[in-house]
């Protein structure tokens, strides 16, 4: 059982890290932001929004972390960035919604 569950935590250490470093690529690629010009902001602020927030998650989903929390202080900072960098990616999605949505709720509201 033990060999089982070692296994299953070293895979999902590889699949995370596998993310962590894929992520980027494919954003880069299917996003199309090779050029900025001419692109909406709200399109870049919901495009790199959701990048930071599953680069955080997948990180924070990994088993094994960079700097172990058994060091005192610093042993916390890698998961509080973590954290920062999905709070930042939040506020990217949802500025990046506000201003793809309103004028289309503004017209709503106002006829």
């Amino acid at each position: 059982m033990q060999v089982k569950n070692c296994l299953y935590n070293a895979l999902l250490q590889l699949v995370c890290m596998l993310l962590l470093f894929i992520i980027p690529i494919i954003w880069w690629e299917m996003s199309g932001i090779s050029s900025i010009d001419g692109l909406p902001i709200s399109y870049l602020l919901l495009s790199v929004g959701s990048m930071l927030c599953l680069e955080g998650f997948c990180y924070l989903a990994l088993p094994i972390d960079l700097i172990p929390d058994s060091i005192p202080l610093i042993g916390y900072a890698d998961d509080g960035l973590a954290w920062i960098v999905i709070v930042i990616g939040g506020w990217c999605l949802l500025l990046g919604m506000i201003m793809y949505l309103g004028p289309y709720l503004l017209m709503d509201m106002f006829g």
